[in-house]
């Protein structure tokens, strides 16, 4: 069965804070079965599946002109403050376009913050089912992206698929991205939901040999 992975950017210069919110996402994360990897790395905010940022810029680890962004990239955007409303961006317009927790709330607020807008993210991932069955019968895979896909929707790292097909990492890494470019899916998040929605299957109905 495939094991989400996903990528969780920690911007917030509050040490502390942050050590503690990892631990937390820790927790969380592992009792939903999905193994997440986190970074403090300011230039993988586009390829985040998930960004825990200081609501005030002053206070986050991002340089200013990569702020606004990482706020505007990245599909699932929680903003740390102070208080509620105490921060520069805490307008009504910006509340309603991201998720606000507050560094003062406890672990199990978090837990129910972070629940709640993934529940939403999840029936919005329902709502697109349509565009991902769409994209596997229009895709046509070579039979190496096949392998490669199918050994990845079993839960398999590069490493073990390279041994499997006897390839190298690095083109087992190209098969993959060029399945996701005919795909038309530029994260790692969008693969893993089509391969649990069973996408695989359509998509073996039109390999290039």
């Amino acid at each position: 069965m495939l094991k989400e992975s996903i990528t969780v950017l920690l911007s917030d210069k509050n040490r502390f804070f942050i050590d503690g919110l990892q631990q937390a996402l820790e927790i969380y994360f592992h009792s939903k079965n999905v193994n997440v990897r986190f970074t403090e790395n300011t230039f993988e905010y586009r390829t985040a599946d998930i960004i825990f940022l200081a609501a005030n810029p002053s206070e986050s680890t991002l340089p200013h002109y990569l702020y606004s962004q990482a706020k505007a990239c990245c599909p699932l955007v929680f903003l740390i403050e102070e208080e509620r409303g105490s921060t520069p961006v805490a307008n009504s317009a910006s509340r309603m376009k991201f998720t606000y927790i507050s560094r003062n709330k406890s672990v199990e607020a978090l837990f129910e913050a972070i629940e709640r807008v993934i529940f939403s993210k999840i029936i919005q991932n329902k709502r697109n089912r349509c565009s991902f069955n769409n994209a596997s019968r229009l895709a046509k895979f070579s039979t190496r992206e096949y392998e490669v896909i199918h050994y990845l929707s079993l839960g398999l790292p590069n490493i073990s698929i390279s041994r499997k097909l006897n390839l190298s990492e690095k083109t087992i890494s190209q098969h993959k991205r060029n399945a996701m470019r005919k795909l038309n899916f530029k994260r790692n998040a969008e693969l893993h939901f089509w391969l649990l929605c069973g996408g695989l299957k359509d998509v073996g109905k039109h390999i290039l040999m």
